[in-house]
């Protein structure tokens, strides 16, 4: 599936596919193996327990999620080259399929690991536009934030879902929730 994957993107893109093999090579064995087996850190010998997922997913399910959501959102329209973009939507991807299945606990963890593991500065502040390059860090987690290609910056998903206004009659069965 990974080979197939990075087969079909070199035929459409040498440039992204290029980039692409070095990010599965510095992201996706480590992240999986800290995931499925608790792998900290192979030369120093720092093993520990598996992160708990809600679903329990073998490295070949992570994997191939991972594939599905950059096919998703590498698309031929957006011919997205540069390595730092690139980046960004690796992580993004690999914190939803590798890391999407876990407990909120394990989430933290696997965040922490992450972005130790890209060496990309962290910026804690809430009002700073963090773009390729950078990775978020006011929210818990990684999980609290898209990374918008369009408009080339991290976003956290509380600002894009609106408000919650109940039903003024207070009755449960007042309640729409808006689908579009």
């Amino acid at each position: 599936s990974l080979d197939s994957c990075l087969a079909g993107r070199e035929r459409e893109s040498p440039a992204e596919a290029g980039v692409l093999t070095g990010l599965m090579g510095k992201y996706l064995t480590p992240c999986v193996e800290y995931v499925v087996d608790g792998i900290e850190d192979k030369e120093k010998m720092l093993i520990g327990d598996p992160l708990k997922q809600i679903v329990p997913r073998t490295d070949l399910g992570l994997t191939m999620q991972l594939t599905r959501l950059l096919d998703g959102m590498l698309t031929a329209e957006r011919a997205i080259i540069e390595p730092p973009m690139l980046e960004a939507i690796f992580v993004l991807c690999l914190t939803w399929s590798v890391g999407g299945a876990l407990v909120q606990e394990a989430r933290l963890k696997f965040d922490k690991f992450l972005k130790k593991l890209s060496g990309l500065n962290v910026n804690p502040s809430e009002t700073a536009s963090n773009g390729p390059g950078q990775l978020p860090g006011f929210l818990p987690t990684l999980h609290d934030y898209l990374f918008d290609p369009d408009e080339r910056r991290w976003v956290a998903w509380s600002a894009l879902v609106p408000a919650y206004a109940p039903p003024a009659d207070g009755k449960f069965s007042s309640i729409v929730v808006p689908t579009s």
